[in-house]
């Protein structure tokens, strides 16, 4: 199939126009050929290009990410495993309008365990 020049030109990133050529139909090593760079180039964009629906997201703050790091590495996790839970944290109190299940099941063990105190502090 051939390729729209003008089309190829116009794409922003190099990452872009890997992508463009492939789903044209052309070889890796062709790519590699046309653009003047090394396969592996052409692969590393292929083989870690984002997943079609995803959004991109980039943190701003270089300390907010920093402390995210360390918080992972401390707790043997990955970076990208916090940010899911805590978005998916975040969407859930967004769309229910209410606390998280285990927040509101130590609130009511918590009125359970210390509603006399409760009631002497009503007084």
């Amino acid at each position: 199939m051939p390729v729209s020049e003008e089309k190829l030109k116009a794409l922003p990133s190099k990452a872009a126009q890997i992508r463009f050529l492939e789903e044209s139909g052309m070889s890796r090593s062709d790519i590699a050929k046309k653009l003047g760079i090394r396969y592996q180039q052409v692969r590393n964009a292929l083989v870690n290009r984002p997943l079609k629906g995803t959004v991109p997201v980039t943190i701003g703050s270089s300390p907010l990410l920093e402390k995210l790091v360390k918080i992972a590495e401390a707790e043997g996790a990955s970076p990208q495993t916090l940010l899911d839970e805590a978005l998916k944290d975040f969407i859930e109190k967004k769309r229910t309008g209410s606390p998280r299940p285990h927040v509101m099941q130590a609130y009511k063990e918590s009125l359970k365990m210390f509603d006399a105190l409760y009631q002497q502090l009503a007084k």
